[in-house]
């Protein structure tokens, strides 16, 4: 454990500049207020799921908007007799003297919103899972991923900083922490030797007389497996008599020689239903189609990409969006993870 606490410390304060961990308190905030029956609602409306930043407690969901994590925020209060003992340590006074009034807040409300340390470690804790989740590594766009290494001490740390900081059972959550620091530790095993962290820009494709590229569909599938920016490609092919349609999408840029996700991954596309193979850093599939596709190419439409038996969808996101905010933050780090990806960025 304290090999692990000392790597954790060593990393993060590596990129101390870029790092929130030891801010001090930030400046307050003042949030809109309503009142939906049972449900306190402080801040704008939220984002979407894909740029959300969550983290939950007891009574309470503490959210920032990642485009603008330390200005755009918000809580979410569903149960104000369980949050009050530990949300005004939180986020000031205010928020809890609104919770403790009986009657409804006047129109044009608003809270002074003070962001403790407990809040930006809480914020912390939730753009490290954002980052896990959403970062949009992409040689199509050159978005480096993330080393895993610091993915995983960013979150230990938070965790570590929002277990410290309090005496409230509500917000150590032990075995998040305990998660975090197991994540850390494999990853420094599975890293202990990186030889190659370059990301390489994607390879330049001529066109066939008969192709096209189509938007894809990635909410049934995981983060993580195709480029964050790719369509995918498609061209006619003779073999023999018979027409083939061939499709291509570029697979996710990994870490260093991180093994690639393997799953059992298909794509849906006008008539076409294939199985993809990955092979030289694309999903690829051939087969044979109708005639009339000669005449009538596939020009429109979505590729859908989809697991056999994986009911889960996720939402589905604003690639071009989520690109400007990874491109900002290689500009701009606002963690260790993002400041070393952009040390490997091509600008």
């Amino acid at each position: 454990m304290a090999e692990t606490d000392g790597l954790r410390a060593a990393m993060i304060a590596g990129d101390g500049d870029a790092s929130s961990a030891d801010a001090s308190v930030l400046s307050a905030v003042e949030l809109p207020v309503i009142r939906e029956e049972t449900t306190w609602l402080f801040g704008a409306a939220m984002p979407p799921a894909w740029r959300l930043a969550v983290w939950q407690g007891p009574g309470a969901t503490l959210w920032w908007d990642v485009s603008a994590p330390e200005t755009d925020l918000g809580i979410v209060v569903t149960d104000a007799t369980t949050a009050l003992p530990w949300i005004g340590d939180v986020f000031g006074e205010g928020v809890s003297r609104l919770l403790r009034s009986q009657g409804e807040p006047p129109a044009e409300a608003f809270a002074l919103v003070r962001q403790t340390p407990l809040a930006t470690a809480a914020r912390d804790v939730a753009l490290a899972r954002w980052r896990q989740a959403w970062w949009p590594a992409s040689r199509e766009k050159l978005v480096p991923p993330l080393d895993p290494r610091l993915l995983a001490a960013e979150r230990a740390d938070a965790l570590d900083r929002l277990h410290k900081s309090t005496t409230s059972a509500a917000l150590t959550d032990t075995a998040a922490l305990d998660s975090a620091r197991d994540d850390l530790a494999a990853a420094q095993r599975r890293f202990s030797r990186v030889d190659d962290l370059a990301l390489h820009r994607a390879p330049e494709r001529t066109r066939a007389p008969l192709s096209g590229t189509v938007p894809i569909d990635v909410s049934p599938i995981p983060h993580g497996v195709v480029d964050a920016a790719a369509e995918a490609r498609w061209h006619i092919a003779f073999q023999g008599a018979v027409p083939w349609i061939n499709l291509e999408i570029l697979a996710a840029p990994r870490f260093a020689n991180e093994a690639p996700p393997e799953p059992d991954l298909h794509a849906s596309f006008a008539e076409i239903n294939a199985e993809l193979t990955l092979t030289d850093g694309a999903w690829r599939a051939e087969q044979p189609v109708p005639l009339h596709v000669l005449t009538d190419p596939p020009s429109d439409g979505t590729l859908v990409l989809y697991l056999p038996g994986r009911e889960t969808r996720r939402p589905s996101p604003d690639a071009a969006e989520l690109i400007r905010i990874a491109h900002e933050r290689l500009v701009a780090p606002m963690s260790p993870s993002e400041a070393e990806a952009a040390s490997r960025a091509i600008v």
